[in-house]
């Protein structure tokens, strides 16, 4: 999308989108509920999502590790930090290396 594709409403950003992409659904009801929101309520959505990211992350981890695990048993399978998490949350890497 353009930047002048958001006219400062999300009805506005929607209806620029399902004509660029020639669609034939009508997202203007969604799009005019969405407009109703009050900036505040948004904000502590996306506060609260901010909040979890950090939880869900590490849930994703372990249970991708836990699943490396169980398949490579008496393998190793570690996870490691590859840089900074202020860079991204998605700083792990998981390791396996099949024993000889």
């Amino acid at each position: 999308m353009h930047k002048g594709d958001y006219r400062g409403s999300f009805h506005g950003y929607v209806q620029a989108v399902v004509k660029r992409h020639n669609l034939d659904i009508d997202f203007s009801s969604a799009a005019d509920m969405a407009d109703k929101y009050d900036e505040k309520d948004m904000n502590a959505i996306v506060c609260m999502r901010a909040m979890c990211a950090g939880v869900i992350e590490s849930l994703i981890i372990l249970d991708r590790w836990m699943y490396v695990s169980e398949n490579l048993p008496g393998d190793y399978v570690g996870v490691h930090c590859l840089f900074d998490e202020k860079i991204s949350p998605r700083n792990w890497a998981i390791v396996a290396a099949r024993s000889s």
